[in-house]
């Protein structure tokens, strides 16, 4: 796996978010583009190869649950009158404890407490380009920032836990705890956005593609 980016400061990731969101387009989905398909396409294998020893395989589970809850339960159209951060925060948390509902039902045990958000907030990142081009404008704003490796080691320099905790080095989505833990890295990441005038989405983007580049 590629070594993660780690700033040195606030001021050079602010100028990196400004610059790379400047640069990048969010390109809506095809309607042509199956849900199966964008699903899939949301969480990748070495995401899943974190669950072991279940009952069941982590990607059917979770794939099958998000068309569920989606397409067939209508939290899809719920998203589209979605007009504020509050308004977002309420309808994840709702959906986050839904899969969380479904995982203990399905493998017999609870879903840790960081992936119970991260796989949620990957899946945002494609289900939002689905809707129309103002909709999905407005709620890009709102998105979360899938915790994990990459954006936590990233930013470890200069966002802290709860009680100036550091993020440490071997950081994962693992290593998010609580909604305590995970609120407050949110907000870190949400107001270094703030001050780069772009969606915090922007600094999922950027952890995970720098990270990646060959």
């Amino acid at each position: 796996m590629p070594t993660p980016k780690v700033w040195n400061n606030e001021a050079d990731l602010v100028a990196d978010m400004k610059l790379y969101w400047e640069k990048r387009v969010l390109e809506p989905i095809s309607s042509e583009t199956g849900w199966q398909t964008t699903i899939r396409r949301a969480v990748g294998a070495n995401t899943f190869r974190a669950f072991r020893n279940l009952p069941n395989r982590p990607s059917q589970v979770f794939r099958g649950w998000a068309f569920d809850a989606l397409v067939t339960r209508g939290y899809f159209e719920r998203l589209k009158n979605v007009r504020t951060q509050i308004d977002y925060d309420i309808w994840l948390l709702d959906l986050v404890k839904d899969l969380r509902k479904c995982w203990k039902r399905r493998m017999k045990c609870s879903m840790p407490f960081g992936p119970s958000y991260k796989l949620p907030n990957l899946l945002m990142k494609r289900v939002c380009q689905r809707l129309s081009s103002s909709q999905s404008k407005r709620v890009t704003r709102f998105l979360h920032v899938a915790l994990d490796r990459y954006t936590l080691v990233g930013i470890r320099n200069f966002v802290m836990f709860p009680g100036g905790r550091m993020i440490s080095k071997s950081a994962s989505m693992g290593s998010i705890k609580s909604e305590r833990e995970y609120r407050a890295v949110q907000e870190g990441i949400r107001k270094l956005a703030k001050s780069a005038t772009v969606p915090p989405i922007t600094y999922d983007y950027l952890a995970w593609n720098v990270s990646h580049q060959p």
